[in-house]
């Protein structure tokens, strides 16, 4: 009997191969502990050898898990997504999750299992992103509020000591209020977040 699919794991490749064969091979054994999850790599028209180098690492590796997509033209994140996830969804039997990973990543073991037990679980969450972290277990900073006009042009200046001269003074609650509440909640296993990056920003998370 064949497991239906739950999971689609979005793999978008644009000329990073060996980082996206890479990610593959952090994905398997997810794959294999669930049986229910296949992967999609679509290529946005890399032109430099990415299609043939990732076919050859999943037939290299018996990765028949695994489904490249070669596409006619780069247009784009989410048009290369879109290509992998569209026919899923108008099929007969769509996932329940589609998980986009970033080809630079790699997955810790469980990674996966543990959105969707928390997606399960949590019938009221439409979007869940993961921790991310460093090779070394540092944690970044992947988790935001909504960003306000205040906040954008602190983020103008891009470091604290310019936008505590100019703009905002140290005692102000805006600016704690918009700095410090995703590092608070941070250190909550679970909590809510009003964005997800989806990869981290240039300094990491302070703890």
């Amino acid at each position: 009997m064949v497991t239906p699919m739950r999971v689609l794991a979005v793999v978008l490749n644009y000329r990073t191969p060996e980082l996206a064969i890479r990610c593959l091979a952090s994905l398997e054994h997810e794959v294999h502990r669930r049986g229910d999850m296949r992967v999609a790599v679509p290529d946005n028209h890399s032109g430099d050898g990415s299609v043939e180098r990732i076919g050859a690492a999943i037939e290299r590796n018996g990765w028949d898990w695994c489904d490249l997509i070669p596409l006619p033209e780069n247009g784009g994140y989410c048009f290369g997504n879109n290509a992998a996830i569209r026919p899923h969804l108008e099929g007969d039997e769509p996932p329940d999750y589609v998980i986009l990973i970033n080809p630079d990543a790699y997955i810790r073991q469980y990674a996966v299992s543990n959105l969707v037990d928390f997606m399960d679980a949590h019938p009221e969450v439409g979007i869940a992103g993961s921790r991310i972290e460093d090779p070394d277990g540092t944690r970044l900073n992947g988790a935001f509020r909504f960003p306000t006009i205040m906040t954008e042009l602190i983020d103008g200046f891009r470091t604290r000591v310019n936008a505590r001269l100019v703009l905002l003074p140290p005692h102000d609650p805006q600016f704690r209020r918009n700095r410090e509440r995703v590092n608070r909640d941070a250190e909550r296993e679970n909590f809510i977040i009003e964005w997800d990056l989806g990869y981290p920003e240039d300094e990491p998370e302070a703890g």
